[in-house]
């Protein structure tokens, strides 16, 4: 099942990566832009969805089903996808207020480090090309930068989650340098 591959669970049959593009489908299809939605249903919706999305990018990438984005005939085949899946973060919550999100108590901060934690590895490990998602705009640091901020904002982000992340960057990635910034600058959470 699901769950227990997301347990990391031993499976009998390692799932298909068709049945994990039909999974991937149906998260995507979930969440429609709809203006009726309270910001607190957005923040759960929108956060969720994402995290689910690096969820089957990381089943991918344990069964081998990652490619080289040339050879992928979608982005959520990629090395580089949870690149993407932090810029799309960064997007889909910028515009709800913070209290929206914190609401949702410490899971939903939970969610947010383990999507900032596959940026880390994937900037650790996958060298960014002209190519990558990030080539203009903002870059994966800024999207990093902007998590790490809202995660300190949330329920047990300062306690536990910022310096988890903290060692998991210089752990990965010692030559980065995440700059401070304040909260609540334009395009950051406020």
């Amino acid at each position: 099942s699901f769950i227990a591959l997301l347990n990391q669970e031993k499976v009998a049959t390692p799932p298909s990566n068709a049945a994990l593009t039909l999974i991937e489908t149906a998260v995507n299809s979930a969440l429609r832009a709809s203006s009726e939605l309270k910001d607190t249903q957005k923040a759960n919706l929108r956060v969720t969805q994402l995290w689910l999305r690096i969820i089957l990018w990381q089943l991918r990438l344990r069964f081998g089903y990652l490619q080289v984005a040339e050879e992928a005939a979608q982005t959520s085949m990629t090395y580089h996808y949870p690149l993407e899946v932090a810029k799309d973060l960064v997007l889909s919550t910028r515009d709800l207020p913070v209290d929206s999100i914190k609401v949702h108590g410490v899971g939903l901060t939970e969610k947010l480090f383990d999507i900032a934690s596959a940026a880390v590895d994937v900037l650790a490990r996958v060298p960014i090309t002209p190519s990558s998602p990030h080539r203009m705009g903002a870059g994966p640091e800024d999207d990093l930068n902007y998590m790490r901020r809202l995660i300190t904002r949330l329920p047990g982000g300062n306690s536990i989650y910022d310096e988890l992340l903290d060692k998991h960057i210089q752990q990965a990635v010692p030559s980065m340098v995440l700059g401070g910034g304040t909260p609540g600058q334009s395009g950051h959470p406020t």
